[in-house]
């Protein structure tokens, strides 16, 4: 019976020492300002995250863009022709960066997965250790404990 006492106070001594490192943690990021607060909103950004997508093209996009893009600049010679059904044309012998705004879905995934993570939604990780009982393991973990308490 001693021996079942002896590791539940190990694992009481476990936890507790964990949970003190943990404190001590939480502490620190807090002192250098990474609060929950500032950890929810930074995550709130990334949940919405876009990510702008800028490519080159041959020529000129014309003053007519799809919505959401935008031209940047268009190098080259550029030439304006009026059209016959109305406004004027633009072309250009050079080329053009034009830019557009994209959902970031491997950035949102991953805040998704920290979100649900930091609500405590996923199960603990579950850890198996199988050893087998010696008289050496019991002698050297009641070592280790009186080590702790500063027993001899």
């Amino acid at each position: 019976m001693y021996v079942s006492e002896y590791f539940k106070d190990i694992a009481n001594d476990s936890r507790q020492a964990a949970q003190e490192a943990i404190n001590e943690r939480t502490k620190a990021l807090e002192n250098h300002g990474l609060t929950f607060d500032y950890l929810a909103k930074k995550l709130k950004r990334e949940l919405n995250a876009k990510k702008t997508i800028t490519q080159k093209v041959k020529g000129s996009p014309g003053n007519e863009m799809p919505d959401g893009y935008r031209r940047i600049v268009t190098t080259g010679l550029i030439e304006y022709v009026k059209g016959e059904d109305g406004p004027e044309k633009e072309y250009s012998d050079g080329d053009s960066l034009i830019q557009w705004d994209e959902t970031a879905w491997d950035v949102r995934q991953r805040a998704r997965i920290d979100a649900h993570k930091l609500r405590g939604d996923y199960p603990a990780d579950k850890r198996e250790h199988t050893h087998s009982i010696t008289g050496s393991l019991i002698d050297d973990l009641m070592a280790a404990k009186e080590k702790a308490h500063g027993v001899k």
